[in-house]
């Protein structure tokens, strides 16, 4: 149970730190920060396209933590074996 809750608060820092630098990011993106709503303002802003994919996998690894993350507490519950693979199966078809 102490991996579990471990866990969960690394996924809930990774979370925080990583959406607040996102926003930070998405805010801050030009160089002057008007030239993202005007694109006739002389200056430069990040490559959007790569951003979207970072932040696309990104989302992609919490999703996935969050779907793994209560299997280490399951597999210790004292339940039928066959009873706590069902429910794990259950919580997998979160991937699709």
């Amino acid at each position: 149970m102490r991996v579990s809750r471990v866990l969960n608060y690394a996924l809930a820092a990774v979370v925080i730190a990583y959406y607040t630098a996102g926003s930070l990011v998405s805010t801050f993106q030009c160089t002057p920060v008007r030239k993202a709503w005007n694109k006739s303002v002389p200056g430069r802003c990040i490559d959007n396209d790569l951003f979207r994919l970072t932040n696309g996998y990104i989302n992609i690894l919490t999703s996935m933590w969050i779907i793994v993350l209560p299997f280490p507490a399951l597999l210790q519950v004292k339940q039928q074996p066959k009873e706590v693979l069902q429910l794990m199966g259950l919580i997998s078809l979160g991937v699709m």
